[in-house]
């Protein structure tokens, strides 16, 4: 888990988006996330089982592999969860003063 990476992007995320982000959508976020590593893990190993019929892959192993690191990921973000959640209500109260602070000068 790379915590620069991490936190970088989820800044970039949010000052961007912060603006039509629902209350609802910024609580799921790390969730989300983890689902969606999790569902490309079933994809991933379920397409394996089926002898690679979905994913075009160029050797027999290259799916099982994929779905290995997409469950390490899983295990990583979910090991990280509780600092992910924190690094994102930071940096949503940010975004938040420095939204108030703009309708503020405006007054």
């Amino acid at each position: 888990f790379d915590k620069d990476k991490f936190e970088a992007l989820t800044t970039s995320y949010i000052e961007n988006a912060m603006p039509i982000l629902q209350t609802i959508e910024i609580e799921m976020l790390i969730d989300a996330a983890q689902y969606l590593v999790y569902v490309q893990f079933i994809r991933f190993l379920s397409d394996w089982l089926a002898n690679d019929t979905y994913y075009k892959v160029s050797h027999p192993l290259e799916n099982i592999n994929r779905a290995k690191n997409q469950h390490l990921l899983y295990i990583m973000l979910h090991e990280h969860k509780q600092y992910m959640i924190n690094y994102v209500d930071q940096v949503v109260n940010k975004q938040f003063r420095k939204q108030i602070s703009n309708l503020r000068s405006l007054i």
